[in-house]
């Protein structure tokens, strides 16, 4: 088996890179640090290197500096990366690469490139390689309580097959059926990007996904957010977000259905919209992705509200950075819902039970009194009985 060494700080890039490379036959070894690169190169003697350009401590261009000009080594070298500059792209040809693949780019595509430089004839992938190697990626908690029918069914198994660019919370809260099970079955095989949070008694929602969120800030991820189950047949949406990240820096990123899940009243959502100046379609968000440096103004203290917590979301970054530039750095994606959805109807009284909450939120805001909310992350964590699962 022939030997190919890839380095890239981003294991999110090495996991499906070595997946297909070894499933295609080669010997795959990956190194995240790239300050072995000398030490991994001499002692397992690639016969292709595919390096990153743009990585800490040492540089690609540094590793391929060492590669031609110190070990004077004729081997294969291909970057892989996401920097589109054209001083950086004719640097690494003046030092003498075989080829600058830029990300996003198709897992085929590298595996056919890969037999190219490798003198090999072409021979048809083996196995479905329809993934993509990211530019950027995306940090994301899905909740769940007691969906083990969601878990076992086709449209979620194909979204976590086919997903790349995520980095995947699994936010398990309280599930007294088969999910954590399920959870953990999923999570075989793909360790490098699962992790499950475990919350071994049931607490608000809102709560969970907070902890989840905060949890996946510490991570080395651009982008961090959630997912709500009922939303992944339409994944796709998520798909165009992760492939331009660089667009959506320092920003907010919400996907509403274009139809309501829930049918309120007139009466209801003209109240709605006095109270919050928020359009009521946000009501209905089905994912929330934000630029890492937003997340924790969002998500660092407890929410007031469990049942509007991505609405109050928005308004603490709304108070933050004003009115003016909210508008700028929130951008709402209106999605026709590929599968319809049961609709479920509110009944008169329990509008205004959720009117009554509204407004005792955005009082609170209004008066600043939510400033007053300590909890965070450090010492929220250890009153949970719950266990982090990567």
């Amino acid at each position: 088996m022939k030997r190919i060494l890839a380095i890239d700080d981003e294991k999110l890039t090495l996991y499906p890179l070595g997946k297909s490379l070894g499933n295609e036959g080669y010997n795959f070894k990956g190194l995240t640090n790239s300050s072995k690169a000398r030490e991994v190169i001499d002692e397992f003697e690639p016969e292709l290197l595919i390096v990153d350009y743009n990585m800490p401590l040492v540089s690609g261009l540094d590793i391929i500096r060492y590669v031609r000009l110190e070990k004077k080594s004729n081997i294969p070298v291909m970057v892989l990366s996401g920097n589109y500059q054209e001083e950086s792209i004719m640097k690494a040809f003046e030092l003498g690469v075989n080829d600058y693949l830029k990300k996003p780019i198709g897992l085929k595509e590298i595996l056919a490139r890969v037999q190219k430089i490798l003198g090999e004839n072409y021979k048809p992938i083996a196995q479905d390689n329809s993934a993509t190697i990211e530019k950027n990626y995306i940090g994301l908690v899905i909740p769940f309580h007691n969906d083990e029918a969601l878990l076992q069914s086709e449209v979620f198994l194909n979204f976590i097959k086919k997903s790349t660019g995520y980095y995947f919370c699994f936010a398990n809260n309280g599930s007294t059926d088969k999910t954590l099970e399920l959870l953990k079955e999923i999570r075989k095989g793909r360790e490098e990007y699962i992790i499950i949070y475990n919350f071994k008694k049931k607490i608000e929602k809102s709560e969970a996904i907070r902890l989840s969120v905060l949890y996946l800030s510490r991570l080395n991820l651009g982008f961090i957010g959630y997912l709500q189950p009922w939303f992944i047949p339409q994944h796709k949406e998520l798909k165009t977000i992760s492939s331009d990240l660089d667009y959506y820096k320092n920003k907010v990123i919400l996907g509403i259905p274009k139809t309501p899940r829930i049918n309120y009243s007139v009466f209801f959502k003209t109240l709605f919209k006095l109270l919050t100046g928020s359009s009521f379609q946000n009501m209905n968000i089905g994912f929330y992705v934000t630029d890492k440096k937003l997340a924790d103004i969002i998500f660092r203290q407890s929410f007031l509200s469990g049942r509007f917590f991505d609405i109050e979301g928005l308004i603490r970054l709304r108070e933050n950075v004003g009115k003016k530039d909210f508008e700028k750095i929130r951008v709402r994606k209106i999605i026709a819902l590929q599968n319809e959805i049961e609709k479920n109807q509110v009944s008169f009284n329990r509008e205004i039970r959720l009117l009554k909450d509204f407004a005792r939120v955005f009082s609170s805001y209004k008066s600043g009194k939510q400033a007053d909310i300590k909890a965070n992350f450090e010492d929220k964590f250890p009153k949970y009985p719950n266990t982090i699962i990567e």
